[in-house]
């Protein structure tokens, strides 16, 4: 009896601490939400859609640099850590192994982007510098270590203090379209100065290494593993960016796809913030092998990604032309297009991320991860090829929706071959009842958005009828984990 109730405790507990991880997590993603909404609107209109193009261009550019400086280090020491974390020696002295190790990549990187530095345009060249900052960053970021120890708090209190500052600085110092120099600055300078500031909290969690300890080799297998899947995503989510570039010759067409995608990525933070929490708690799982609690969180945290993810798709489809007047402004006409296709992203990469990300990485099946990326990565270069000379921007988004449901497909065909106890039942169980519901709120929308203009109250009334009609069909189907939520609400206030 002692011992059914001792399990039901650390259940509880563990239950606790991943709500309380998604919380904080949450509370970064809807400032990430918010802060965008406050300064994009301000910014798409001071700097213009040239500039944006530009900024777009270069960080494209830089991406590839940064990526060669993380290699595959941040997946690899997050899940480390959280197969460590009950050995405080033991992640103390993978924690330097690890800084060390970033900081040698991130030497070799800021040499190799040099040559970019010295062949960029005059014009140009100091936008490449100031965006090389970014580079640095992966030295001074040290987020996976307390991703991996569960630890999100001190993640999420850092990133809304730069948020915030960086906010703040956009508005009082961007005044005019040749200030992009001064923007690019803002959100790399804040950004490395916060990643700075969490070193602070250091000293609790590690004890002294001895310098001799300190072996970097015998982690460059693990790490190149991952590194090869973060190549392939670099080249189909960043090489869009650089092909619209060389094909188009058009800093618009960058600048088009540039908003579409930063609105998309808004949306994406909320479901993937989940993922972001589920990680380090299903590594931890399959350290243990106890593959019937993988399972249930792999369950849980699709029925999850489902009722969040396909009404925010949905949502942005319906409503992007209402969107784009108020947010952009007229000059971005063409964002509307691309967010219609943008939309269908949106679920689509929020169940890979947790089938990548969450589930093939901590179970250490790196090889079949890169097998999906690299699958994804040649369709997109692929379609690409094709359709961005015929239809720049549209092109290069159409590609990507069909590259990141390629990456999808396998690895749930995977995953469910592979874990036998897994099925794709389980995975979708609530499926058709997000399917109806968002049927009926899509349906809502179209009839009332034509009574509203497109502007902000407009946009925010007919998304909160959307919502409530959504929320509405999800009780009368008696969705489970919506339903399991509002029993455990009234319970709490009964008590009260």
């Amino acid at each position: 009896m002692e011992l059914t109730e001792n399990i039901w405790k650390s259940r509880m507990d563990t239950d606790n601490k991943i709500r309380k991880n998604y919380i904080y997590n949450v509370t970064y993603q809807i400032l990430n939400l918010i802060a965008p909404l406050l300064t994009t609107p301000y910014v798409a209109r001071v700097l213009g859609v040239e500039q944006i193009g530009r900024y777009s261009y270069i960080s494209s550019i830089t991406t590839y640099f940064i990526t060669l400086a993380i290699l595959g280090s941040t997946p690899y020491a997050q899940r480390e850590i959280a197969y460590l974390k009950g050995n405080k020696e033991e992640y103390s002295q993978l924690f330097w192994e690890m800084v060390t190790f970033r900081a040698l990549t991130v030497l070799v990187s800021c040499l190799l982007y040099g040559i970019i530095i010295i062949s960029a345009p005059a014009e140009e060249r100091l936008l490449y510098i100031i965006q090389g900052i970014n580079i640095i960053l992966v030295a001074v970021d040290i987020t996976w270590f307390f991703q991996g120890l569960e630890n999100f708090k001190k993640v999420v209190i850092r990133n809304m203090i730069v948020r915030c500052a960086s906010i703040v600085l956009i508005f009082l110092l961007v005044k005019k379209e040749s200030d992009l120099a001064i923007y690019m600055l803002i959100l790399s300078g804040i950004s490395l100065v916060g990643q700075a500031l969490i070193w602070g909290y250091l000293k609790r969690y590690l004890e002294p290494v001895s310098i001799k300890k300190i072996n970097i080799k015998q982690h460059f297998k693990g790490i190149m593993v991952l590194f090869v899947p973060t190549i392939a995503v670099s080249i189909y989510r960043a090489f869009d960016k650089t092909m619209i570039g060389i094909f188009t010759n058009s800093s618009s067409e960058n600048g088009y796809y540039e908003q579409a995608d930063r609105i998309v990525q808004m949306c994406i933070t909320v479901p993937t913030a989940l993922s972001t929490v589920m990680a380090p708690r299903i590594a931890s799982n399959m350290a243990k092998k106890n593959i019937d609690m993988v399972n249930e969180y792999m369950c849980k945290t699709y029925e999850a990604l489902l009722l969040i993810a396909m009404p925010l798709g949905i949502g942005i489809f319906c409503t992007s032309n209402m969107i784009v007047p108020w947010f952009l402004g007229e000059q971005y006409y063409k964002v509307i297009t691309l967010l219609k296709i943008f939309s269908i992203i949106i679920p689509i990469i929020a169940l890979s991320n947790a089938s990548g990300a969450q589930y093939l990485i901590q179970a250490r099946e790196e090889k079949v991860y890169t097998k999906s990326v690299f699958l994804g990565a040649i369709v997109n270069f692929g379609l690409n090829l094709l359709m961005i000379p015929r239809m720049a921007s549209v092109g290069a988004a159409i590609a990507s929706v069909i590259a990141e449901f390629s990456i999808l497909f396998y690895q749930i065909l995977y995953i469910c071959k592979k874990n036998r106890t897994l099925k794709l039942k389980q995975l979708f169980n609530n499926l058709r009842i997000c399917i109806i519901s968002c049927m009926c709120m899509t349906l809502i929308v179209m009839l009332i958005k034509t009574f509203f203009q497109p502007n902000f109250l407009g946009t925010i009334c007919v998304a909160a009828v959307g919502a409530c009609t959504y929320g509405v069909m999800l009780l009368i189907l008696k969705e489970p984990m919506v339903c399991n939520i509002l029993d455990a609400i009234m319970g709490k206030l009964c008590r009260k």
